[in-house]
């Protein structure tokens, strides 16, 4: 992966920029600390293993709760299907935990496939991606 490097006085014009979009004064405003060329080194190497929220497994046959239905909403967006008359009223409605999961992992795979495809083709990488809903289905 390309690393951005920025000289010091883009940086410092960069963070002015942001902070009177913000609205905020730029004149408390400083990147003198910052050593740019250098890594880091205040910053752990390994994360701490997460705390276990659950002490069972989880119940994939159980329905989407309020919140996943909502991300199951999020994914349809990616996917395209947020143009469907069915959105967002019915989708993620009759899901269990595991039809959730693979909508979801779907979606983003369809997304990020037709992002490289589209990258492929020669489309400025700035553009944003519209998926088309398919009805059909597809089988891999």
């Amino acid at each position: 992966m390309k690393r951005a490097s920025w000289t010091s006085d883009e940086t410092a014009g960069r963070c002015e920029n942001e902070a009177r979009s913000a609205g905020r004064s730029s004149d408390k405003l400083s990147v003198a600390h910052i050593k740019f060329g250098q890594l880091r080194t205040d910053c752990p190497e390994t994360l701490p293993e997460p705390v276990k929220i659950r002490m069972t497994e989880a119940n994939e046959n159980a329905k989407l709760s309020e919140f996943q239905q909502e991300l199951v909403q999020l994914a349809a967006v990616l996917k395209g299907d947020d143009v469907l008359t069915t959105y967002p009223k019915e989708i993620g409605k009759g899901m269990t935990v595991i039809q959730g999961k693979m909508y979801m992992e779907d979606a983003v795979k369809r997304f990020l496939e037709a992002g490289r495809l589209a990258l492929d083709m020669g489309a400025n990488k700035e553009e944003l991606v519209h998926m088309k809903p398919s009805l059909t289905g597809r089988r891999h």
